[in-house]
């Protein structure tokens, strides 16, 4: 099986440099004509089925490859990002001076965020690992033979220490942007993932 695996395209939240976990804002123009370019690049690969976040963001990326490619859409919960807290929706750069900050550089990939958002408890990306895990256990049971996945970076961080068994610190720093796609090719004899830029 092969699965292509990608973050949604840029939003606006992106551009501002905030944290949107489980908050979403739109699709900029520069997101759209990222996935277009996506689309053409990937345009030989045919895939079976494509999974999509319920997150807008994601599912709106998911809903312009799906008709591109002319596949079904999915959509799992599993592939949602991890919730922020009470830092949902605040710039990077207005966190720096919060007591947690260093606390979060210093472990950031078990590094639970405070508060709530929504009534959600902020997360850390190894809390989601789990859900993560179940996801993938489950479709590698199944006989696609390639696969679309649309999620996002926290997700991204722990498909990648799923198939790669990297440890907390690599997982945590894997940031790849959305015109580069995580393939992984796994069969009986083993898995081979590779990083692709699309652009």
């Amino acid at each position: 099986m092969e699965l292509f695996v990608l973050r949604h395209a840029e939003t606006q939240a992106n551009v501002a440099g905030k944290l949107q976990g489980h908050l979403d804002t739109p699709l900029t123009d520069r997101g759209e004509e990222q996935i277009a370019k996506v689309a053409a690049n990937m345009d030989s690969c045919g895939f079976d089925t494509m999974f999509s976040s319920p997150l807008k963001r994601a599912l709106d990326t998911a809903k312009l490859l799906a008709q591109h490619f002319d596949t079904d859409i999915h959509v799992s919960e599993a592939l949602k990002e991890i919730c922020y807290g009470d830092w949902e929706g605040s710039s990077k750069e207005a966190l720096y001076s919060h007591k947690a900050w260093n606390r979060r550089v210093a472990d950031k990939y078990n590094f639970n965020h405070p508060g709530k958002f929504r009534q959600v408890a902020g997360e850390s990306y190894a809390g989601i690992y789990d859900r993560v895990e179940t996801f993938l256990d489950d479709l590698l049971d199944e006989k696609y033979d390639r696969v679309l996945i649309v999620s996002h970076l926290g997700v991204l961080r722990n498909v990648k220490k799923y198939f790669e068994n990297c440890s907390d610190e690599t997982a945590s720093r894997f940031s790849p942007d959305p015109l580069q796609v995580l393939i992984i090719r796994s069969s009986d004899v083993g898995t081979e993932t590779e990083l692709r830029d699309y652009r």
